[in-house]
């Protein structure tokens, strides 16, 4: 189990933690992916202190995406889902993107970004067939749902302002700090148990 999941799902395993639109995923299935997540970026070389970019809507991948950032020591860059491809290519080169994570709605926005940026990262493709040199999420994280999680390391989110003053700068709070055990996330969970229960 994941650090940040392991009580709630020893608790509640079958009860339901996300719905979208693909339908409900129980505590357990999501610690799974979760588990998954960690599992096949750190088998496409993702480091400790790396940067993933995510442009996802309000779909389950979103949140297993960000629990295994938390825990798998990466930093998390949303990326949002109106911009165009010169502004992700920028966003890609500024935060140096080891991966990218896009969903079917802006896979081409992506393919375009990546293919003018300077940084070359893996690209994980939701819902869509991958083209050459992409990787499919379903695969990459169901390769590696049941292997344990070694050496969980906190990562956290760094966003990407609107730009009213020229380029969006990245901005990172006090708690997207690199590194060491993710038990600062721990107590954040701690504190809005009771809004899950």
């Amino acid at each position: 189990m994941t650090p940040l999941l392991a009580e709630i799902v020893a608790e509640r395993p079958d009860r339901v933690a996300v719905v979208d639109p693909a339908g409900a995923t129980t505590w357990a299935e999501l610690d799974r992916r979760v588990q998954g997540w960690i599992g096949g970026l750190r088998s496409l070389g993702l480091d400790e202190g790396d940067t993933v970019a995510a442009m996802l809507g309000n779909q389950v991948e979103l949140v297993e995406l960000s629990l295994a950032c938390l825990q798998g020591g990466w930093l998390l860059v949303p990326v949002n889902w109106h911009w165009v491809a010169d502004e992700v290519r920028y966003v890609l080169d500024d935060a140096g993107a080891a991966a990218v994570v896009v969903d079917t709605r802006w896979v081409d926005v992506v393919r375009d970004a990546v293919a003018a940026a300077g940084v070359a990262p893996a690209v994980v493709v939701v819902g869509v067939e991958p083209a050459e040199g992409e990787l499919d999420a379903a695969a990459l994280v169901g390769t590696h749902l049941d292997g344990p999680l070694e050496q969980p390391s906190r990562g956290g989110p760094m966003f990407y302002t609107s730009g009213t003053t020229g380029r969006p700068k990245g901005v990172r709070g006090s708690l997207a700090q690199l590194g060491g055990p993710p038990e600062i996330w721990q107590l954040m969970a701690h504190s809005i148990r009771p809004v899950v229960e």
